[in-house]
């Protein structure tokens, strides 16, 4: 989702994402769930349909299929998001016809949604959104979504926003990276897939401590227990929040090792 509403005011997902689950290095607070930004899914589930309730909007099933023609753009995202956290097969069709909607921040949910419900029909429309200009980080969304439907196309793009001026643009890079885990070895465009030496790098190499951080939480996503001697490596030299963010992230590893589904910085430093 590219705009969300909290409270008054509306957010990019970064910074939803960064208000809501990682950690405020500015402040030094850690921000609660939901977790795992990569992908809105269970712990995104309350806060969307909590966004739309509090319209006072109908969020049943049959409401749902309604609100993807509701003139408000984010209500139309955030119900092609909840549709296909439920994955009812009633919505499949307003899904489709949502690939064509105005907005194109919309038809990348849409097709998000149908990626969950076992559908790919969007993947042209989701790569027509990472090419797309003067849509902020729509176009690293995009290629977020891409590896959701088992397209790596958007390795190269990721890659490349790592090294941007804009801290958003490295952090959505960051967070959005780790989809890739699953096709670690393959190659396009001449480029190695590997998440997890491209994070571990820019967790050592990043100028700005809110990305290092956000760097070892994204690795605690997906990285397994063996691989924590990579992370320990990587404390010499760094900072006490950028250590302490290493230590939680292996702590998000060895509960999700333990058999937790998903596993936040908050709930990991909760223990």
């Amino acid at each position: 989702m590219v705009m969300t509403m909290i409270g008054s005011s509306a957010l990019s997902l970064a910074e939803a994402e960064t208000d809501l689950t990682f950690a405020d290095t500015q402040s030094g607070n850690a921000a609660g769930s939901p977790a795992d930004t990569a992908e809105p899914e269970e712990y995104y589930e309350p806060i969307f349909e909590r966004l739309l309730r509090g319209k006072g909007l109908d969020v049943s099933d049959s409401g749902l299929v309604a609100l993807m023609s509701h003139e408000d753009m984010i209500v139309r995202e955030n119900a092609a998001i909840v549709i296909g956290q439920r994955r009812f097969e009633d919505g499949k069709s307003a899904l489709r016809e949502a690939l064509e909607d105005s907005s194109l921040s919309v038809r990348v949910e849409a097709a998000r949604a149908l990626g969950k419900m076992g559908e790919k029909s969007g993947v042209d429309t989701v790569k027509k959104a990472m090419a797309a200009e003067g849509w902020f980080e729509l176009p690293l969304i995009a290629a977020g979504v891409l590896a959701e439907l088992e397209d790596v196309s958007g390795y190269p793009v990721l890659v490349q926003a790592l090294k941007d001026k804009r801290k958003h643009f490295r952090f959505r890079a960051v967070v959005e990276l780790p989809k890739f885990d699953a096709f670690t070895g393959q190659k396009v465009e001449g480029l190695r897939i590997d998440p997890k030496e491209r994070i571990l790098n820019q967790l050592s190499e990043d100028p700005d401590e809110f990305i290092r951080v956000n760097s070892a939480y994204a690795l605690g996503r997906f990285l397994e227990p063996e691989d924590t001697p990579d992370l320990d490596a990587k404390k010499e030299g760094a900072s006490p929040k950028v250590r302490e963010a290493i230590d939680l992230a292996k702590e998000m590893i060895r509960l999700r090792a333990a058999g937790e589904k998903r596993i936040s910085p908050q709930e990991a430093k909760e223990g």
